[in-house]
């Protein structure tokens, strides 16, 4: 149903903002900063599959450079009922803009697909097969519901609509004439499963960071296969950051220690004349060698570490992009 795919899709943004692994713009949304990530990630996220997406809410679909037009040409305005959606002044938004938050967050599976099952307690592989998991595919371990204040019918020793007989020792006529050592026992069982829960909860939680982690290095780009953690480093290749081996020898390339969230949105924008006033919020500029670089997040220069990035203004773009 859509509303489960529409509660997924929720799910995974907030999960990813509490997690830090959102762009500044998504992670406080307002419509000019949503458009500026439209912009920022559309090379990096756009797949086949968002073709259907793109039409609906943008109104073009063609090739790239048509694209990339409609979304500067496209109002502001547009993104304010995603906007209140996640701000959660509004409970229901409408699907095209469901679709859009799938595809700025990189959520799979993406695009809704009608008969397909997104309950949240159905896991949904990119393969399209189904099992039993979490929202995001990891495996959970069917969990019994115990309550202490369950009533034991009479002379039958079962409990209704509680534990099985055979895990939970009751107290029936005929035997123990001390139902308190019972009661204590039960106690102590229901507190060695609370803490079993517990447990399994936590490694449940631990599995879909992971999960999630490599899901986020894997829609980064091409990276190089799993690393240890003291070998995560990345390097600067271009237009963007991209993942190596601490210990690899790459001459004079500076190598720094891995940043996930700069290594998927951090980016040079090669074609600076796509940049509007309606989109600067979302893009900062530095001079180099009397040139003019811009990109899509803050921060230092990637290569002259000296040099701080500055929030785009309408003289610069007048001056620099838009004489």
């Amino acid at each position: 149903m859509l509303a489960d795919y529409t509660k997924r899709v929720l799910q995974a943004y907030e999960k990813k903002r509490a997690a830090g692994a959102l762009s500044p713009r998504l992670t406080h949304p307002t419509p000019a900063k949503l458009k500026a990530e439209c912009m920022a990630i559309y090379n990096v996220e756009y797949q086949r599959k968002d073709e259907r997406m793109f039409s609906v809410f943008f109104g073009q679909a063609g090739d790239e450079g048509a694209r990339l037009k409609a979304i500067k040409r496209c109002e502001t305005d547009r993104f304010k009922p995603l906007v209140k959606f996640l701000r959660k002044k509004t409970r229901d938004t409408d699907d095209k803009n469901i679709e859009l938050l799938a595809w700025l967050i990189g959520f799979e599976p993406r695009p809704y697909e009608l008969g397909k099952n997104y309950d949240a307690e159905t896991a949904i592989t990119e393969m399209g097969q189904t099992g039993k998991g979490d929202a995001e595919g990891a495996a959970q371990p069917e969990r019994p519901v115990y309550n202490e204040a369950t009533p034991v019918s009479a002379g039958t020793g079962k409990e209704q609509d509680g534990p099985d007989k055979d895990s939970m020792p009751v107290f029936q006529p005929g035997g123990s004439s001390y139902p308190e050592k019972n009661n204590a026992s039960r106690a102590a069982i229901s507190l060695k499963i609370r803490d079993l829960l517990i447990a399994g909860a936590l490694l449940v939680f631990a599995g879909i960071f992971i999960y999630r982690a490599g899901k986020d290095h894997g829609a980064a780009g091409s990276l190089e296969s799993a690393l240890p953690a003291q070998e995560a480093c990345m390097y600067w290749a271009g237009d963007h950051y991209q993942q190596v081996s601490c210990s690899r020898k790459m001459g004079d390339v500076l190598v720094i220690a891995l940043d996930t969230v700069r290594l998927r949105h951090f980016r040079k924008i090669t074609r600076p004349d796509t940049i509007t006033s309606g989109v600067k919020d979302g893009i900062w500029y530095v001079k180099v060698n009397g040139a003019i670089e811009f990109y899509t997040s803050d921060g230092h220069h990637p290569v002259d570490r000296h040099l701080r990035l500055k929030p785009l203004t309408d003289y610069i773009i007048k001056k620099y992009i838009h004489p």
